[in-house]
């Protein structure tokens, strides 16, 4: 199956830390891990973003061969989310999903029935975590959305500031970086599918 780079799933990152920063760097050291890394933000790199910004993480991710972009970064959830629709750009069969029945709520209490789940290798940066994903057939701005069970078996640390994932890997600390024009169309476009429900 070959990379996709079609403009209707490809674009950016996304994911959630709460840090603070200075002049000097600030490190997050992993205990107990045999990769024995710091992982750093410092502030001077963040000088190219646009300013000032409150833009969610949304990067690109290699998945199961194909470039998917549009992927929300989101830590505050515990399930990895593929949508039906980019399933189906990726080429897949339906016949591929396991069945499932979990039901997924929303901070507002919204409630949504995963139609099914299947198992996908995520490549970032020369690792590969395969990653459960449950699938929903609902209108949706991302293709995928990244959540704590990914970043955690990374060990990732998501900085919405720096716009960036930095996470350990036995060549050091890689990172993936976030689109912030793709997280505010995508924000728009949400906003957008909220209005139109309500009418």
């Amino acid at each position: 199956m070959g990379t996709r780079t079609g403009s209707e799933y490809v674009s950016s990152h996304v994911l959630l830390l709460v840090t603070t920063f200075s002049s000097q760097p600030i490190a997050t050291i992993l205990p107990n891990d045999p990769i024995k890394h710091s992982i750093t933000f410092h502030s001077s790199k963040a000088t190219s973003l646009s300013r000032a910004h409150d833009d969610a993480l949304v990067p690109n991710l290699n998945v199961s061969n194909c470039e998917v972009g549009r992927i929300l970064v989101d830590n505050g959830s515990s399930t990895d989310v593929l949508f039906l629709l980019t399933l189906r750009e990726m080429e897949f069969s339906e016949s591929d999903i396991e069945s499932s029945t979990i039901v997924l709520t929303g901070f507002n209490g919204e409630s949504s029935t995963a139609i099914g789940k299947i198992k996908l290798p995520v490549f970032a940066a020369g690792d590969n975590k395969l990653t459960t994903f449950l699938f929903l057939d609902c209108p949706s701005a991302y293709n995928i959305i990244n959540c704590r069970p990914w970043s955690h078996a990374m060990k990732a640390l998501p900085s919405t500031y720096d716009q960036r994932i930095r996470f350990p890997t036995k060549r050091g600390v890689k990172e993936i970086k976030g689109n912030q024009e793709v997280a505010r169309t995508c924000n728009l476009h949400s906003l957008k599918m909220k209005q139109s429900n309500r009418l």
